[in-house]
């Protein structure tokens, strides 16, 4: 308690609390029973019977409820101070910040949770991004919203990506239990599963075309360009207005393949246009932060003894989203270009 009083034992354990009426401040402990004693003017004096009770002497008159000055190291930290520090290294333990005001842990939680502060874990980025890589990104957001703003692009768009499919989907769920009860057990996944590639093209309204390869083959510039011609088929028959009035706005990602001379031959000949992505942006790709990310949550927990169920269960995913999903995850690119410039090219929180 945040009192400077001097206590003693004695016999008969009997506690002798005081209060003054004045400010209403009472010494808080159990009452059990009590007798007011009103011989003193200006105090009320209760006794409390209690076996064990510490017993509270007032005699030498001091009932300040102040901390008086004790060893140890100081309690009181500025909070412009410390405000500050963290501004210039947020990643600051509350023991480094402790030993660098001298005061206890406790002190600095204390008044960092004052502050609105928590301590989260660093995020995860799939690339270290140079200055000039963040020129790039801004440059090409920037040109993508002037051109979105004089010319609506997104019923244009057709966007395509790549993505290892497990066979295997492990699931670990949370679990209410009481505190004696053990945790149920799931499997570790093994260090190199089962998988397959996923090859997909979709647009603001379905996916046109996807394809499973087989284990033993890999994207070329040359299997990309004969998947080209296939999605192009498809276009004329779920897409049509696509490619006959509205022309392909064609967007993908920078990977090799993707850039290899015969590929830009094959799209130049079905008469597509590219849509500008800058390097080591899959935060702009709808493929990474929408279809990929559902997909995902739908298959977890599944397994898939052969290619046939998988491609089935894909199928049935891609039939099972209305076309507000996949326009929804087109006109977020929006968002995202924004967000770039906003950000100066560096990634951004979703």
């Amino acid at each position: 308690m945040r009192v400077a009083i001097v206590f003693k034992f004695e016999q008969p354990k009997v506690a002798t609390f005081k209060r003054y009426e004045n400010t209403g401040t009472v010494l808080p402990c159990p009452p059990i029973s009590y007798t007011p004693d009103s011989s003193r003017e200006g105090w009320k004096c209760l006794q409390i019977s209690f076996r064990g009770c510490l017993l509270y002497d007032f005699k030498s008159g001091d009932l300040s409820l102040r901390d008086e000055p004790r060893s140890g190291r100081p309690q009181v930290l500025n909070d412009g101070v410390l405000k500050a520090a963290i501004e210039e290294d947020s990643s600051l333990t509350c023991g480094e910040l402790a030993r660098q005001f001298n005061v206890s842990d406790e002190t600095v939680r204390l008044h960092l949770h004052r502050l609105g502060k928590t301590f989260k874990l660093s995020k995860w980025f799939p690339y270290t991004l140079l200055e000039v890589h963040k020129r790039q990104r801004v440059a090409a957001c920037i040109s993508l919203l002037s051109r979105h703003r004089t010319a609506f692009l997104f019923n244009r768009v057709l966007t395509s990506d790549e993505k290892w499919v497990l066979y295997e989907i492990p699931k670990r769920s949370r679990h209410w239990l009481s505190p004696q009860d053990a945790a149920p057990h799931t499997a570790r996944p093994p260090m190199h599963p089962r998988k397959i590639m996923l090859c997909v093209w979709w647009t603001g309204r379905q996916v046109v075309h996807y394809e499973l390869l087989p284990t033993s083959q890999t994207v070329t510039g040359d299997l990309y360009s004969q998947q080209l011609k296939r999605v192009q088929q498809a276009l004329r028959q779920k897409e049509p207005a696509l490619v006959n009035r509205k022309g392909v706005l064609f967007l993908h990602d920078n990977a090799r393949p993707h850039g290899a001379r015969v590929v830009r031959d094959t799209i130049q000949q079905l008469g597509w246009e590219i849509l500008c992505h800058p390097p080591y942006s899959p935060d702009l790709a709808p493929s990474d932060y929408h279809l990929f990310h559902s997909q995902d949550n739908h298959l977890r927990g599944k397994s898939f003894t052969n290619e046939a169920d998988l491609r089935q269960a894909l199928t049935d995913f891609f039939a099972s989203k209305t076309p507000e999903f996949y326009r929804k995850g087109i006109e977020q690119l929006e968002t995202s270009w924004q967000k770039v410039v906003h950000a100066d090219g560096d990634y951004f929180e979703d």
